[in-house]
């Protein structure tokens, strides 16, 4: 029997019918249950039950004790069988919302310092955004778009971060958002973090606004119970302060708006 490219810890259980990426770990007491993709170098934590049918795209980190749904998020990558894949996975299944987002760049992590290494931080920055629109532009069956400067959470210290450098990648992107009806998401859980503000850049929200954007959802991607709905009073008045006075959730795909 040819040796497998991942890992199985000998007390955990991967169903028939999954496909397991390169250099994947799957750790003590989890189950990965019938017809899952699990991508490359993924890293599945102690007692995880991942469901039948969830896909995973590569690099992606379970923490211990976590049960993973089907449909919980799916990797964006520019590959046409993943899209068609992810498209019919977003269309067959009866979601109330789906977040499209960005976590690596050409199969890095911006959360490791090795991302930043042998490159300015800017040009890292513009590729991210970048990527982005590729991805925004090619697929597009998400309700609205999470934490689009999340990359700067993990920028090097000494650098200053300015969305002016960016501002013509960052249009396009909101543009494109905007005639595709999808949302923005204003992201609070950069306030975990030593950067301190909501996600995107207040500027950033501002030139969603004038360029006639008008969705606008708020999410505190918690991970835990005590950061539900964390710090959003703060985005509430922020969101006030340029004239917005409704925020939105989805419902069926459907978006519904409420006041602030």
């Amino acid at each position: 029997m040819a040796e497998k490219a991942y890992f199985v810890h000998p007390s955990s259980y991967v169903d028939e019918g999954c496909d397991i990426g390169a250099g994947t770990k799957i750790w003590h007491f989890s189950h990965i249950m019938s017809g899952c993709t699990i991508g490359e170098r993924c890293n599945i934590g102690q007692n995880v039950v991942i469901s039948p049918g969830v896909r995973l795209g590569d690099g992606c980190k379970i923490q211990n004790n976590v049960s993973v749904y089907t449909g919980v998020e799916c990797g964006m990558q520019l590959i046409t069988d993943v899209v068609d894949k992810n498209k019919a996975l977003c269309q067959d299944k009866e979601f109330d919302y789906i977040i499209g987002s960005l976590h690596l760049v050409d199969g890095k992590d911006p959360y490791y310092p090795s991302f930043w290494e042998n490159q300015e931080p800017a040009e890292c920055i513009q590729t991210y955004f970048e990527k982005i629109y590729d991805n925004i532009t090619t697929f597009h069956e998400m309700d609205s778009l999470g934490h689009l400067d999340y990359i700067v959470r993990y920028a090097p210290t000494d650098y200053k971060y300015q969305p002016e450098q960016f501002r013509e990648i960052l249009e396009a992107i909101l543009q494109t958002l905007i005639q595709k009806d999808l949302a923005l998401e204003i992201n609070t859980s950069g306030f975990k973090t030593p950067l301190s503000r909501q996600n995107p850049h207040e500027k950033i929200i501002e030139w969603y606004l004038a360029l006639g954007g008008e969705m606008v959802t708020i999410g505190s991607d918690a991970h835990s119970p005590e950061f539900l709905a964390f710090h959003f009073d703060e985005v509430a008045v922020l969101l006030k302060k340029y004239g917005i006075r409704q925020y939105t959730v989805f419902e069926k795909r459907t978006p519904v708006f409420y006041d602030i």
